[in-house]
């Protein structure tokens, strides 16, 4: 490797570790120019596609990648990343443990335990997870997450709790125990709470406003989500607008489910549990037209949208005069 395509990698994985994609893009077409037969470009180009949330593109790639290099721990790891990405836990184990065996590391380890908890395998992650704890203190959360589904939440939130006071400006693990902390107040004290701060011009921070919606489908007040979601909305990461998504899907609140899923589908046109549920809320709220014009908006860049296309042109009885035939 010369000295400029070093120069060009390293520039490439500090914007993809801050996933900084603009200029991940223009750094990953340099070393394209540079080396682009190399090993490490293709696996550069995974990773970007996989950041990139383009994961019909990063499969394709991935299995291409794997048949060719087998004995790639890098290949084989971001091939399990895609994989886990995409929901297929089984596949995804089975490509962290082949690199794990040829390169162990911390980090393929943390990600088997991550999978072997999405795969309900606790009592295997368990232990894996205290040891990384123990010398990568930054795991702590996925410890949380294991006791959660276990239903040990205030053990979750023991350790959440410990995690944000040594690490104050980690923003997801602080949303998540805002979120467990709500899910154990009483309802009539958490929406107490929310209004409180409302009436104080103070944010809701975000976990709590997920875990007040989520009070209010229960009870029936679906009103109120449709008052007071227009307002915050806009204030919520992505995550959280998924999480309020499913909990309005789950709630019967069709038309409110399709918009916030509908928001999420540009970067997550592979995730077919997602799409099920934006199809579904669609159907329920009378705008499969707009979807279907979404879809096609998508499609040239994610050809598997045009079977989802035709099947739900002919479901709504029109046929697709699109170009993906």
């Amino acid at each position: 490797m010369n000295r400029s395509t070093a120069v060009i990698e390293r520039s490439l994985q500090r914007a993809l570790r801050e996933r900084n994609l603009e200029d991940a893009s223009g750094l990953l077409e340099r070393l394209r120019r540079a080396a682009p037969l190399g090993l490490r470009t293709r696996g550069f180009e995974l990773e970007y596609l996989l950041l990139s949330g383009r994961m019909e593109e990063a499969g394709r790639l991935a299995r291409q990648l794997v048949t060719a290099h087998p004995d790639s721990p890098r290949i084989l790891f971001l091939a399990g990343r895609t994989a886990y990405a995409s929901r297929r836990y089984g596949e995804a184990l089975e490509l962290f443990e082949e690199a794990g065996r040829l390169a162990p590391h911390w980090r393929i380890r943390l990600w088997t335990s991550k999978t072997m908890t999405q795969m309900g395998r606790l009592d295997e992650a368990e232990p894996i997870l205290r040891e990384l704890v123990r010398d990568h203190p930054r795991c702590a959360p996925d410890l949380a997450w294991l006791h959660e589904r276990r239903g040990e939440i205030a053990e979750a939130i023991r350790i959440l709790e410990h995690h944000t006071e040594r690490y104050p400006d980690d923003r997801y693990p602080a949303h998540h125990l805002e979120q467990l902390r709500a899910r154990t107040t009483a309802p009539d004290r958490l929406e107490e709470q929310v209004e409180t701060l409302k009436e104080y011009g103070e944010d809701v921070p975000p976990g709590m406003f997920a875990e007040y919606v989520e009070s209010l489908l229960r009870t029936g007040r679906s009103a109120m989500v449709r008052k007071i979601l227009p307002t915050l909305r806009a204030t919520l990461e992505p995550r959280m607008r998924r999480q309020i998504a499913w909990s309005c899907h789950r709630h019967g609140v069709p038309d409110l489910a399709y918009g916030l899923f509908l928001e999420a589908l540009p970067d997550r046109p592979g995730d077919f549990k997602l799409l099920a549920a934006l199809e579904k809320d669609a159907r329920l709220s009378g705008r499969l037209d707009e979807l279907l014009d979404r879809y096609r908006e998508l499609a040239a860049h994610h050809p598997k949208l045009w079977g989802r296309i035709r099947r739900l042109s002919r479901r709504h009885g029109e046929r697709d005069t699109g170009d993906g035939s």
